[in-house]
């Protein structure tokens, strides 16, 4: 299927997916228990959104580009979130130009400032989350992440198939969510690179949330979090989780985290400095 094609035939798939999410009784719509299918019918938002039923029909199957504004009315309809209306919009344009590969080396000044940040945890990740770069307090914190194949070295992947990322997120369901929708919405940007595909499919394959959590096509869009850890050493950290796009490479992206209250940063301190001055920083 051509690009062009596989982006028509998303923006189709997410509308379904948002007309099936909206409640017929929202708009005093009849909820009559003859309705084959959840939410609203095609006819109904094609009247709620003032555009021809045969035009929304052809735009829900894939066959037919339209406007900004007809796209926009149709989010209004559908009671689309910001994120899920700029993501709307992104399929209805051209993929980013070249999608070409994401680059694998990271900076030596770069290197040089994740470094700098121990003991804060920190790395460096493309617009696919593959991994490129991480410090010593990061390495330590995530013990054994070293250990994963390279090609496997991928936050997604790391989120749903490394059991270590289940058991020290204490609220791994909320943010498993959220990086899938953020993977899901960065996908779309990037139609013709293959690594989103090839990254999507193990993924889907080996868990049965992602499988789920995919079918419900969320979005998502980073927002500045605390993020809450259960170390097998250090214990209870409360994290504050920060990420910066890097200007020399716009495809690279520093994440990092600072602890959020005084406990957590002298338990992270300890825990780094208990493991001595070696440097672990890498780069693939």
């Amino acid at each position: 299927m051509a690009v062009d094609s596989q982006r028509a035939k998303a923006l189709g798939d997410f509308l379904r997916s948002r007309r099936h999410r909206t409640s017929p009784e929202e708009f005093d719509l009849p909820g009559s228990p003859r309705r084959r299918t959840p939410g609203l019918r095609r006819e109904e938002v094609a009247q709620l959104a003032g555009v021809s039923l045969t035009w929304y029909t052809w735009l829900e199957q894939g066959r037919t580009a339209t406007s900004r504004q007809v796209l926009l009315a149709l989010a209004r309809t559908l009671q689309m979130t910001s994120e899920e209306t700029a993501h709307l919009i992104s399929l209805s344009e051209p993929a980013r130009a070249g999608a070409q590969p994401a680059a694998t080396g990271v900076s030596e000044h770069l290197q040089a400032f994740v470094r700098a940040l121990d003991p804060h945890p920190a790395y460096v990740v493309d617009r696919c989350w593959d991994l490129l770069a991480w410090n010593r307090a990061e390495e330590i914190m995530l013990a054994g992440f070293e250990t994963i194949p390279e090609h496997r070295r991928n936050m997604l992947w790391m989120m749903f198939c490394w059991p270590r990322m289940r058991e020290m997120l204490g609220e791994w369901k909320r943010e498993a969510r959220m990086l899938l929708g953020q993977f899901r919405a960065r996908s779309a940007e990037y139609a013709d690179d293959p690594r989103f595909s090839e990254i999507a499919e193990e993924v889907l394959a080996s868990s049965e949330d992602a499988r789920a959590w995919w079918e419900s096509y969320e979005i998502q869009a980073f927002r500045p979090a605390v993020k809450n850890f259960q170390h097998p050493v250090a214990g209870h950290l409360r994290m504050r989780y920060v990420k910066l796009a890097t200007v020399d490479l716009s495809n690279h992206f520093l994440v990092a985290y600072v602890p959020a209250d005084q406990t957590s940063e002298a338990r992270l301190r300890r825990l780094v400095a208990g493991h001595g001055a070696v440097d672990l920083a890498s780069a693939s």
